[in-house]
């Protein structure tokens, strides 16, 4: 199981209290991209090579954004969500896992109406045409 030892130390956050770094990005052209920690202002920046990043490098440093409650990355995901948070996750999934059941045994004339009330609300939030 990966720990926070394992993770890059360019990755790893200043401020104590969050342990990995959360790259926001706020610069992007052809040839970089520059980001910034939100919690502890760390910059960072890739060059883009034919239009594309470093893949590596670039998981390694944005290891908060890929970490799942289970398989190998369990152990830092307790170390930075605690136990709460690999329930809550844990719930989370079993939802949207019983949603798509759901979703899958409904009839296909249903379906069609639900995407349609579905997408109707996604658009006006509040139930008001604008």
């Amino acid at each position: 199981m990966m720990t926070i030892k394992d993770v890059d130390p360019r990755a790893r956050c200043d401020n104590k209290r969050f342990k990995i770094c959360d790259f926001i990005p706020i610069l992007e052209d052809e040839t970089m991209i520059a980001e910034r920690c939100g919690m502890c202002g760390r910059k960072i920046h890739f060059n883009k090579k034919d239009g594309k990043y470093d893949n590596k490098l670039y998981g390694q440093l944005h290891i908060r954004s890929f970490l799942q409650p289970y398989g190998s990355m369990k152990g830092l995901f307790e170390e930075i969500h605690g136990m709460q948070g690999v329930e809550r996750a844990t719930e989370s999934l079993k939802k949207k896992e019983a949603a798509d059941q759901r979703m899958k045994d409904m009839p296909d004339v249903f379906k069609e109406k639900y995407r349609e009330v579905k997408r109707y609300y996604d658009r006006h939030p509040n139930g008001n045409i604008i």
